[in-house]
């Protein structure tokens, strides 16, 4: 069964950012006293935390996962150049 959220099991924020979004300080500002809270919290509750919660912030499309393995291969593909045969006279 899942828990409600409390303060006291936040233990990471994830905000997506996407085009046009702007970070503020105001936002960071109402973050730091949110996790202030968090880990008062969680030391009330003896809860074993030495912080209130990670943050991160992630910017899409910027962030997003890239395979670049799959990009090496494909570019490697692209620029080789083929085979010559030498022709023996």
């Amino acid at each position: 069964m899942l828990e409600p959220l409390v303060l006291t099991n936040i233990f990471a924020l994830v905000e997506i950012k996407f085009d046009g979004d702007t970070i503020k300080d105001i936002q960071f500002q109402t973050y730091k006293a949110l996790q202030k809270q968090c880990k008062m919290e969680k030391k009330v509750s003896n809860r074993t935390v030495s912080e209130g919660f990670k943050l991160s912030l992630f910017r899409y499309p910027e962030d997003k996962f890239q395979d670049k393995s799959k990009e090496k291969v494909e570019k490697n593909q692209s620029t080789k150049t083929p085979n010559r045969q030498r022709k023996n006279h």
